[in-house]
C-alpha cells in the first residue's frame, strides 16, 4: 500500500515523506470505516499523519534539509557566490522568518 503511493501517485512521484502521510491518512480513513478501537484490538497504534499540510510543509517532507544542505556546500565548492550573491544570501537567511509572511 505505501509502495502505491510511493511510485505511483503523482503528488509524491517518489517523495518517502509525502507517500508515507497519505498511506497513514489512507490506513486512518479505512480504521474509522470499520471502527477507531481496531488498531487498539491489534495491540498497536499507527504513527499520526498531517490531514492538513501546508505548501511549506510538503516542501519539508519532499527535500531532506542535511541533503539540501549537503548539495548548496558541493555547488558553492564548485562555483562560489558572487559579493551580491552572497549578500543576498545572507540577507534572506537573516529575515527567512519575515519573508516567508
Amino acid at each position: 500500500m505505501y509502495a502505491d503511493y510511493l511510485h505511483h501517485d503523482n503528488e509524491c512521484s517518489g517523495n518517502v515523506g509525502l507517500a508515507k502521510n497519505k498511506c497513514l491518512l489512507d490506513l486512518k480513513r479505512r480504521f474509522q470505516e470499520h471502527g477507531e478501537d481496531i488498531m487498539e484490538a491489534c495491540g498497536f497504534p499507527l504513527p499520526t499523519a498531517a490531514n492538513q499540510i501546508s505548501e511549506l510543509d510538503r516542501l519539508r517532507m519532499k527535500y531532506d534539509p542535511e541533503q539540501q544542505r549537503d548539495l548548496l556546500h558541493s555547488y558553492l565548492e564548485e562555483k562560489p557566490n558572487t559579493e551580491e550573491q552572497e549578500r543576498l544570501f545572507k540577507y534572506a537567511l537573516e529575515n527567512k522568518q519575515q519573508l516567508l509572511i
